[in-house]
């Protein structure tokens, strides 16, 4: 029984065997005629060839049966094969980035008529002369739509629809397994407790703003900074700062936090609320904490002269504007409303996607902003309010709980007066909303301004300093703010802060992705680092999206388009076309303490649910190729945790608990079993590594990322030793 396709006479016939009764659809092994998958029917099936045993490298061919008693009569069959996420796109409006990235069929890939010989209508065999319209692996992977049609004398007409996925196997990981995260002896995390926040209670007044001590519930850390011996305790859902003695014992800590939880260095909420009531700076508005991830205050930055309590600092938050209606309806779910506000008079935006749009529908009503504030005697100024730079977003229809990616961290680069600024893309539920390459607003990107200098162009409040995008690619349609671009929802913010590292002022950035990968940047002005049109090391399709489908293999010409690749990155586990899955990174920290076991090591984090942890050697992230044909990446190694509760179980090297998910230690403080990890991570005063949850509201030190006098002067001589012990052997 074979068949010659008509249409295309340097394909491989094929002879096969077959029992079905009724009209059936197969993917067999071209060249043999191995039936591997029997596709037939509206169900949707997913064929994962290596799961079931077949040879990756051998093509794929689809073939059509009428069964046994189907022939009488047959006239002719056609088949028609197409990828049902491209359907109702026109790829003539597709961007050059895309199109040139990999050899996709027209969106209906055609009829062929194929010729009947002894009982079978073939389609789409592996061809010499190329792929037309069969399957390779090796061809993008990803859904597939095929439609036979057999036509009979009789007039009758039998049409069949198969849509089927096809992989190469069940591990949807697009990362090769040597370039994934490695498990390695001697890559050990050890943590110890470092403060334990206020315990506020979830429940909100009709700001959103938390408050409140009861029912056992924390404030959520977002960002943890050092200063001049002290850390800045950055509290999302309150909007206050803390400051406490970073040399102080875990326990002093604790104990001054929970005398003095309402008694904060900077109550952020409270300032707005005053320095916006003052004309010049109305009309009068508060932060706003509607978004469930993304909202209230964001990060907090000191001015490279502050110093003896005095000087600026600059607070990045949302705030609602002043004539915001809510308005909550149940048939858009449980707890969901839409918003409507106004523009008011004399306002301007740094990031406008709006101007010249029905803004009053779709834009949410809360805008990020970087504020300046005065401090004097380590008290803030509230009526010093100065506003840098301000964005609004859009609003999922009329959802606005949903929006999403914001302005995030903030911080000085060592050795300058250059505030960086991260703002991420505003997309919502894996969507690329305004993307990273939207010249319309400066989303998806890194800002950066000179508040105090006067090399460049000056702007607003702040100097616009050479070298940011625009200046540095001709491209003027960007914000003149903008340094890089190519950004989906930057987390971390790090810099090189030795002076004496070759490194110096390097700046560190993680980048969190989509449905496939999680990137480690290093940030340079001027630079393109590629979402939506990138994500991780691939091409990225905004329309598909989901594990492995939504990405394929750099185009040849790749290094035509001049993007900047990750120097180090994860990807996500799971079945392919799975979406985002809980996964995404977080980092910021870098081990400058010569003489610590992670020195010169960047940590990073799987955040949202397991908390896993990564870590880099620093060097050979900078080492890696992340421009032009030959594209490498630093290796990434998965660190075991050990946890120790109390610094005489350190001692006596008897962990509390040991795994490889942060999440189980946050889950201690809390009694209860945790969904998710959310981690967070920074660096004390020491230098040394920070880790935070946002689900038990304790601070976290990693032990070994502190040099061994700070440890011996902390801890004890006993403990260093007993750390020099250690091996790590049990790190599987």
């Amino acid at each position: 029984m074979t068949l010659v396709l008509a249409a295309e006479e340097e394909c491989v016939d094929l002879t096969l065997n077959a029992s079905n009764s009724e009209h059936t659809i197969f993917l067999v092994e071209a060249g043999t005629g191995t039936v591997i998958y029997d596709v037939d029917g509206t169900e949707f099936h997913s064929v994962y060839l290596e799961d079931i045993g077949f040879a990756p490298e051998t093509g794929v061919t689809i073939v059509a049966h009428p069964g046994p008693d189907g022939w009488t009569d047959l006239e002719y069959a056609t088949m028609r094969l197409r990828r049902p996420s491209y359907q109702d796109l026109d790829p003539t409006n597709w961007p050059d980035e895309k199109v040139a990235a990999v050899p996709i069929p027209e969106v209906e890939v055609g009829t062929f008529t194929a010729t009947i010989d002894d009982g079978w209508a073939m389609f789409g065999a592996t061809c010499a002369g190329g792929y037309e319209a069969g399957l390779e692996v090796g061809f993008p992977h990803g859904v597939y739509q095929v439609i036979a049609t057999f036509s009979y004398a009789t007039g009758e007409t039998v049409e069949m629809t198969s849509n089927f996925r096809i992989h190469k196997s069940s591990d949807g990981n697009p990362l090769p397994e040597d370039q994934r995260p490695q498990k390695a002896d001697g890559y050990v995390l050890e943590l110890a407790p470092y403060a334990d926040m206020p315990e506020v209670y979830w429940d909100a007044d009709e700001t959103g703003r938390i408050h409140g001590s009861e029912n056992d519930k924390s404030d959520r850390v977002n960002t943890i900074i050092p200063w001049e011996g002290y850390v800045y305790i950055v509290m999302e859902l309150t909007a206050v700062v803390y400051k406490v003695d970073g040399s102080w014992t875990y326990l002093e800590k604790s104990e001054y936090l929970a005398t003095n939880a309402f008694a904060p260095w900077f109550d952020v909420y409270a300032g707005v609320e005053e320095a916006t009531a003052i004309e010049e700076n109305g009309p009068a508005r508060v932060i706003d904490f509607i978004s469930t991830q993304h909202s209230g205050l964001r990060s907090l930055a000191f001015h490279p002269s502050y110093n003896a309590s005095s000087g600026y600092v600059y607070t990045a938050h949302l705030e609602r504007r002043p004539d915001t209606v809510t308005t909550y309806d149940d048939d858009l779910g449980e707890g969901r409303f839409y918003r409507k506000c106004s523009r008011p008079e004399g306002w301007t935006w740094t990031g406008d996607f709006f101007a010249g749009r029905d803004w009053d529908s779709d834009e949410a009503c809360g805008d990020a902003v970087v504020v300046e504030w005065l401090v004097e005697n380590d008290v803030v100024v509230y009526s010093s309010y100065r506003l840098l730079v301000r964005f609004n977003y859009a609003q999922t229809g009329e959802q606005s709980r949903e929006y999403e990616h914001p302005v995030k961290q903030i911080g000085f680069q060592p050795g300058t007066t250059f505030l960086y600024i991260e703002n991420g893309d505003g997309s919502v539920d894996s969507s690329v909303a305004f993307g990273g390459q939207n010249p319309a607003g400066p989303y998806g990107c890194i800002m950066r301004v000179d508040v105090a200098g006067t090399e460049g162009t000056s702007h607003h409040n702040y100097v616009i300093p050479p070298g940011n995008y625009a200046d540095a690619t001709g491209r003027d349609e960007f914000a003149p703010e903008v340094c890089a671009i190519g950004f989906r929802n930057p987390h971390g913010l790090g810099f090189v802060t030795d002076p004496n590292s070759e490194f110096f002022g390097t700046v560190i950035m993680f980048d969190g992705g989509r449905d496939n990968a999680e990137e480690v940047n290093h940030v340079i002005c001027g630079e393109n680092y590629g979402w939506s049109n990138r994500e991780g090391l691939w091409v990225q399709f905004d329309d598909i999206g989901g594990l492995s489908d939504g990405i394929y293999p750099r185009p040849e010409d790749d290094a035509d388009f001049n993007y900047k690749y990750p120097v180090a990155m994860f990807a996500h586990d799971g079945l392919p076309n799975e979406g985002f899955g809980g996964q995404c990174g977080v980092g910021n920290g870098i081990c400058e303490n010569e003489g610590a076991d992670l020195y010169h090591h960047y940590c990073f984090s799987d955040f949202p649910v397991t908390g896993y942890v990564y870590c880099s050697l620093f060097e050979d992230m900078m080492a890696a190729q992340t421009k032009g044909d030959n594209i490498t990446i630093a290796p990434v190694r998965w660190m075991y945790l050990k946890y120790y509760a109390t610094l005489d179980l350190y001692a006596a090297q008897t962990p509390t608990l040991e795994t490889y998910e942060f999440r189980e230690i946050a889950q201690i403080r809390r009694g209860t079993t945790l969904e998710r990890s959310d981690a967070r991570i920074a660096r004390g005063i020491y230098g040394e590594i920070l880790f935070s949850s946002k689900r038990d509201g304790r601070i976290y030190q990693a032990l070994n990322s502190l040099h061994p006098t700070d440890l011996e002067d902390m801890l004890g001589e006993v403990v260093v030793a007993a750390t020099t012990d250690d091996e790590g052997d049990d790190a599987a």
